[in-house]
């Protein structure tokens, strides 16, 4: 049915379903219980704790502190999943580069702010 077959009757009583709540009766969506958000320097995150406790950010860790620094590259790209690039961008300069010491730093607060640092 088209627009123009509409009668001022069928819209008041459209009108009518909507205000007594039949067409928009919902429940609003629950934050996950599992997800921690976190600003840090001037980022705003949403982490997935369940990530900061998989075995394979454990794993990545333990990679990290025997010394293998390029593991911090896997371990932040599984913890900050697919909001890598939006971490990245906002912490780009002007000319849209990323320095790896601000990363890092940045990085090093991610996990005390989610509390995944001893």
């Amino acid at each position: 049915m088209g627009m123009e077959n509409i009668t001022p009757e069928m819209l008041r009583e459209m009108a009518e379903k909507m205000e007594g709540g039949d067409v928009l009766d919902f429940e609003p969506m629950k934050p996950k219980p599992y997800i921690r958000h976190v600003d840090v320097d001037g980022v705003s995150i949403d982490i997935d704790m369940r990530r900061v406790k998989d075995y394979r950010a454990m794993s990545l860790i333990a990679k990290v502190e025997a010394g293998d620094s390029f593991a911090a590259i896997a371990l932040f790209d599984f913890l900050l999943g697919e909001q890598r690039e939006s971490a990245i961008e906002q912490l780009s300069d002007e000319d849209g580069f990323c320095d790896a010491e601000r990363f890092v730093a940045f990085c090093a607060k991610l996990l005390d702010a989610v509390g995944a640092k001893n």
